[in-house]
């Protein structure tokens, strides 16, 4: 049964988030378990005389993405090919379109992908990465 809200308006649930490069293929799903939105940035003090800080520089922002997904397929081999794509390098670019907002909208670099499993559940995979406010850093320069 799809979910119904009432009362406030909020939103649901996992859903609506989509990689469309990076880990993408027809037939690379994936179920979204849980996402992990933060946004950071460098902080500069400035101090007087005294040391004492009078004032903020905020720079380098940087949202940092970090998903949880069930790899899946249309069959039990789907969803390993899902997984061996899913279990990809680090530094990959990755672009991710949220269907529910604009916010998470972007290329990111791909920090790390953790395979975690057990006999009683879903193998799942944990996905973590970044990208700067001000510059996009997710362009590949060949090695000399």
């Amino acid at each position: 049964m799809a979910e119904v809200v009432k009362g406030l308006g909020i939103r649901w649930g996992a859903q609506g988030i989509t990689m469309t490069a990076g880990i993408v293929s027809s037939t690379n799903g994936q179920k979204v378990q849980s996402i992990d939105f933060e946004r950071t940035a460098d902080i500069g003090e400035i101090k007087n005389d005294l040391g004492e800080t009078v004032g903020e520089v905020y720079y380098n922002g940087k949202k940092v993405l970090r998903l949880t997904v069930i790899p899946s397929g249309a069959t039990i081999a789907a969803a390993g090919t899902s997984l061996d794509a899913h279990l990809i390098a680090a530094g990959t670019k990755i672009t991710v379109v949220d269907g529910s907002g604009t916010i998470l909208d972007g290329d990111y670099n791909l920090d790390s992908a953790k395979g975690r499993g057990q006999n009683t559940e879903a193998f799942m995979v944990d996905i973590e990465m970044h990208k700067f406010d001000a510059n996009d850093v997710t362009t590949t320069i060949a090695a000399a």
